[in-house]
């Protein structure tokens, strides 16, 4: 009995250590000392961040990826710029609306994204679009 009460201490202290290191390892870059101030403003946009037109290229099992780079121009940090990519077709029909976050630019840093686009069999066009984008307070 000493063996299976030794076993199970050890599997409640792993289980214990497992889920204390989980909620470590998820803890985000930013933290509550650093607030961000959320920008929607198109202008404010256009004034602090430039968007490289996306691009896309296939993979080796044929799905497309779509890939792009953001520049942050301000000179203060973005914790966050949320894209939304459209995929058109020739004829100009929304094929898909696609969303990416490119997080933590820091002043004049360049960051770039990939995402999946999943399998089109189509000529397509792509367009891009910041939604929203988050900088450090002044």
């Amino acid at each position: 009995m000493g063996f299976f009460k030794r076993l199970l201490a050890l599997a409640v202290i792993a289980v214990i250590a497992g889920v204390g290191w989980v909620a470590f390892a998820g803890q985000s870059k930013s933290s509550p000392t650093s607030p961000s101030r959320v920008v929607k403003d198109q202008k404010e946009i256009f004034e602090r961040l430039l968007v490289q037109e996306p691009n896309f290229y296939f993979d080796d099992y044929e799905v497309t990826r779509i890939y792009g780079s953001v520049k942050n121009m301000s000179k203060q940090s973005c914790s966050y710029v949320k894209l939304a990519v459209k995929v058109r077709n020739k004829q100009g029909k929304l094929l898909k609306e696609l969303t990416v976050s490119v997080k933590d630019i820091g002043p004049n840093e360049i960051k770039s994204y990939d995402i999946n686009g999943g399998t089109i069999s189509e000529s397509i066009s792509l367009e891009s679009a910041v939604v929203e984008a988050a900088f450090a307070k002044r």
